[in-house]
This record gives C-alpha cells, structure tokens and sequence, in this order.
C-alpha cells in the first residue's frame, strides 16, 4: 500500500521487515529493488536485483532491471549481457513482446549486435511482422557485407526478398 502511495521510505521499511523474515521471497525482493530504484539509491537496488536474480534464475525481471542499472554506470558490456538474458528469458516465458523490448534495447546500446539482429529477425518473421523482420535481415545483412562476409549478406537479402517479395528494400 505504501508502494502503490508512492511512500517510497516507509514501503521500503515494510519490504525489509517482511525480508527479515522471508529473505529470499522473491517479490518482495524486486519490489525492494523498484522502490530503491524509486528512491535513486541505485547501489542498494543494483545488490537486491542481484540477490533476486541468484535465487529466481528463470525471472526475467531482476536482469531486466540490473540491465538498466549497469547501463546507467556506464557498464556497457553488463549492460548488454544482462538485457540479453532478461529477452530469452522473457521469450522462454513466451512473452515475445518483452523479449523484443529488451533486444531493441541492446540495439541502443550496440547497434552492430549481428545475434541480435538475427534473433530479433527470426522472431519478428514468427509473429507475422514481415516487413519489421525483412528490416532486421537487411541491417543484419549490411554487418555481413561490412565485415567481408558477403556470402551470407547476399543470402539475407535473397531470403529478405522471398520473405517480402518485391520488397523495395531488399531489393
């Protein structure tokens, strides 16, 4: 209830209490993170998200969260590391959207991310975004052509035009 008042300190003070007691639940950890996050003490919640992630490994949420937190001290690598496990995780749970999310955010972070691109291509072309997977073939493609492998980028743009046929960009 303090939370959803946006009582930041006292709903902080209640998710400790109930952690002193259960201190491994983990929702009460994440909503320890998010109200730490709330209240910019983001070396407390960068040690909660972590301790929540250690002990639920299949929650996309805590690496969804650490990915934010490393990108903001500047850890890139982390960054990019911990937003990539948060979109498999996300599309094991079959929430394809949220995987999406988190691989466009890698994109922010390094565009030349050739898996990315690739996984972010294949899944856009499973839910039926042709035109949105065709886009990801081709940038994917333009890395290919750009670290010499032509080969492969000529077969993405080939299979781009199969995908979307007459497609003015693939061509």
């Amino acid at each position: 209830s303090a939370a959803w008042d946006q009582a930041w300190e006292q709903a902080a003070g209640y998710y400790r209490q109930a952690l002193e007691e259960f201190p491994d639940h983990p929702q009460a950890l994440t909503s320890l993170g998010l109200t730490l996050l709330e209240m910019k003490d983001y070396d407390g919640a960068m040690s909660v998200y972590q301790h929540a992630a250690a002990i639920t490994p299949t929650d996309p949420v805590p690496a969804e969260k650490l990915s934010r937190l490393y990108e903001r001290q500047g850890r890139l690598r982390e960054a990019v590391a911990a937003s990539m496990q948060a979109a498999d995780l996300y599309l094991k749970a079959r929430d394809a959207d949220k995987a999406i999310e988190n691989w466009i955010h890698v994109l922010s972070l390094q565009p030349e991310n050739l898996t990315v691109r690739t996984r972010l291509a294949m899944v856009y072309e499973k839910l039926g975004r042709r035109k949105e997977a065709v886009g990801e073939y081709l940038a994917a493609a333009s890395l290919l052509q750009h670290s010499g492998d032509l080969a492969r980028a000529l077969q993405l743009a080939e299979y781009s035009l199969q995908l979307v046929p007459g497609s003015p960009d693939a061509q």
